[in-house]
């Protein structure tokens, strides 16, 4: 059985059915504590628990700050 601690951090893509086992849907990814974590999102607006715009207009839902953003072209700016 899969242990969500030891997992690394995973982007999900649209073409992933994410992860039964551990009841991960398609769009979170496992951050580096184990955590499941949304994906970055476009929006008109910054969604209530955005934690961080990236370059390329996402909002992020980092719980941290190492690896924010870092598939969207770097952090812009932090909330």
């Amino acid at each position: 059985m899969k242990q969500a601690g030891v997992l690394p951090p995973y982007y999900a893509t649209e073409e992933s059915e994410g992860d039964e086992e551990l009841d991960i849907p398609h769009t979170d990814y496992i951050n580096s504590s184990g955590e499941a974590v949304p994906l970055p999102v476009y929006m008109n607006e910054r969604p209530p628990n955005a934690t961080a715009q990236c370059y390329n207009g996402a909002y992020s839902f980092s719980k941290s700050r190492s690896g924010t953003c870092s598939k969207e072209g770097g952090v812009a700016e932090w909330y």
